[in-house]
């Protein structure tokens, strides 16, 4: 009965022959007296819609490429902000001892420029995990020198690239140091890589919250790194590396990837995501990536 009554109300209302009108291009819009096209960006249903001269259809294809044209563009590094990019150097140490010096380099112009120091240490900050949130730098843990009396932090800031300022965060419940960082979904996923854990500390870009959660099983973990929000770390097993990816939601680890060319005796740099991919760099000489 329900069904009946509709298909007579669309009956009277002349649904069928408004929809038809509406996709054939007809001026269904009385009130401001215009087409309405939003269905052709979806695809044509009926008959060729022309307005001033232009396929409406084409037109749509080719604005919709060049969005796709421009993203893809974004997303291969064609096209960056209009500011360039800078990189950030924090810490450190020199022969005098550790630092608490932060500065920019600008990769277009070419030129340092002095930041403000980091105010979670005066004496100075070395091995220190460092992620970039939009326009945000946070700097988690590290540790007062290189020295054997050195203290590892548990500190947490972040620097406000616009307003050139730090922020204090929640501390970590205790000092970390040498950590490995990858970050997914608003979350900083940061694993130890001192010896066998079963540990990752999570912290909350969000609610500037941290949590520990117990991992299936013990790892030696050497690296991490995010990718299209996807958290990869690289293992150490029997002198072999391999990264394998970890599943946040579920706590679980997924099948093995391919053995790195490196052994666990190689000296590397931390894991940089360039365009979708992992690059790892021995610290020694080398022409290997």
């Amino acid at each position: 009965k329900v069904l009946a009554a509709l298909a007579k109300l669309a009956k009277e209302a002349q649904l069928t022959e408004k929809y038809a009108a509406l996709y054939n291009g007809e001026v269904i819009n009385t009130g401001e007296k215009r087409l309405v096209l939003h269905q052709l960006t979806r695809g044509q249903l009926g008959d060729k819609v022309e307005a001033d001269g232009v396929d409406k259809r084409e037109f749509y294809v080719k604005q919709q490429q060049r969005i796709a044209d421009f993203a893809n563009k974004v997303h291969a590094g064609e096209i960056t902000n209009a500011a360039g990019e800078k990189l950030y150097v924090l810490g450190g140490e020199n022969e005098t001892g550790s630092l608490s010096s932060f500065a920019a380099f600008d990769t277009e112009k070419k030129t340092w420029e002095s930041l403000p120091d980091y105010p979670g240490n005066v004496s100075g900050i070395c091995k220190a995990a460092m992620i970039a949130d939009s326009k945000d730098i946070y700097v988690i843990g590290g540790q007062t020198s290189t020295k054997t009396d050195a203290k590892a932090l548990k500190n947490v800031y972040v620097y406000h690239t616009e307003s050139k300022q730090w922020q204090k965060k929640a501390d970590m419940k205790e000092g970390r140091t040498n950590l490995s960082t990858a970050v997914c979904d608003k979350k900083v996923y940061a694993f130890s890589k001192a010896g066998a854990t079963d540990r990752v500390d999570v912290y909350d870009l969000n609610t500037d919250s941290w949590e520990t959660t117990v991992m299936p099983g013990t790892s030696t973990i050497l690296g991490a790194a995010a990718v299209d929000n996807r958290v990869f770390v690289l293992k150490e097993k029997e002198s072999s590396l391999f990264f394998e990816e970890y599943l946040p939601e579920e706590n679980t680890w997924e099948e093995l990837g391919t053995v790195c060319p490196y052994t666990v005796s190689d000296r590397f740099a931390a894991p940089v995501v360039i365009r979708g991919k992992i690059y790892l760099v021995k610290e020694s000489e080398t022409k290997d990536v």
